[in-house]
């Protein structure tokens, strides 16, 4: 039993050197586009660090195990951020979203070295995204909306030790174009939309310090088909691409300043089943797995119960 403790329209705009000009955001999936190549070359037998068959050389070569993945009993791993300084005493922690269909939802706090710091309640969502900027914490509402909390509360939260708290959000969701998945990266949000059969697109969002989201760039940026996470460096973004229990998923680099991915510098390799968030900590990206909770564990090709750690030194083009 869990003590639940309750504490408390769009503005587009596009980037051009500068200068901000109101735009409205794109409303229909872009078509249909040609098949991207992914190297599967693996070895024979069981992935060397996880269960399962062998996602691809490439894969093993960059990645290894990390922290384990707590809830998996009760709820099911989506998106994944990085809190630096959460606690104002230097301490950093990663914030996992899980989801139990018909329930509240869970964001786990877990150490970098691993170990559950604490756990928070919210509403009842998928929680495919989370993303922290400043002093706000952003999570799906929907697939296309988000909801905004305040670190403090979260913070509380964590800090809280009967029962899991329940953390309301902030103010009305904010409608935007995709929220199956996003990520942060200084003052920024990134978030996008899954799409099964066809790329899709991602937008970046300027918060402002009321937590409001002020949409950047006209057009967004293309993404893979079957986006499930993303990472954003200052000169590439990785991406996270997956569906399905039975197949395998795959792990994209891509150069940033591409129009299409079509004419993008890119590489893409094959990764285990069901991999979701990401997000980058030191010089690592971090990348949860759906494939080992209760939901899916009988039955996943990579029944993975701990986060794998991707070395970004080899994650280049």
């Amino acid at each position: 039993m869990s003590l639940r403790t309750s504490i408390a329209g769009v503005a587009v705009a596009t980037l051009a050197v500068g200068l901000t000009v109101a735009v409205s955001p794109l409303t229909a999936s872009p078509a249909a586009a040609a098949e991207i190549s992914c190297s599967t070359a693996a070895s024979s037998g069981s992935g060397p660090f996880y269960p399962g068959p062998d996602a691809s050389i490439a894969y093993d070569r960059a990645f290894s195990r990390s922290f384990p993945l707590p809830g998996l009993d009760t709820h099911i791993p989506q998106g994944v951020a990085t809190w630096r300084n959460w606690d104002g005493k230097g301490h950093n922690m990663f914030l996992m979203a899980s989801y139990h269909p018909g329930q509240n939802a869970r964001i786990y706090g877990i150490a970098p070295g691993g170990g559950l710091v604490g756990t928070v309640e919210i509403a009842d969502t998928h929680a495919g995204g989370i993303a922290v900027v400043g002093n706000w914490i952003y999570v799906q509402h929907t697939s296309t909306s988000i909801r905004k909390y305040r670190t403090s509360d979260i913070r509380r939260g964590m800090n809280h030790r009967r029962g899991y708290l329940y953390v309301a959000s902030v103010g009305t969701p904010r409608t935007v174009y995709g929220a199956s998945f996003m990520t942060a990266s200084g003052n920024y949000l990134f978030s996008g939309k899954f799409n099964e059969d066809d790329r899709d697109r991602m937008y970046a969002y300027r918060v402002n310090r009321n937590g409001s989201l002020t949409t950047l760039r006209n057009g967004g940026y293309e993404v893979p088909k079957k986006t499930q996470g993303v990472a954003v460096l200052g000169d590439r973004f990785l991406f996270s691409t997956s569906y399905g229990r039975g197949d395998r998923g795959n792990i994209y680099v891509v150069k940033r300043g591409y129009s299409s991915l079509d004419t993008a510098r890119l590489r893409c390799f094959r990764a285990p089943s069901m991999n979701e968030g990401m997000t980058i900590y030191g010089n690592y990206v971090y990348v949860v797995f759906e494939g080992g909770s209760y939901e899916y564990r009988s039955d996943s090709q990579n029944p993975i119960t701990h986060a794998h750690r991707g070395d970004l030194s080899k994650l280049r083009i």
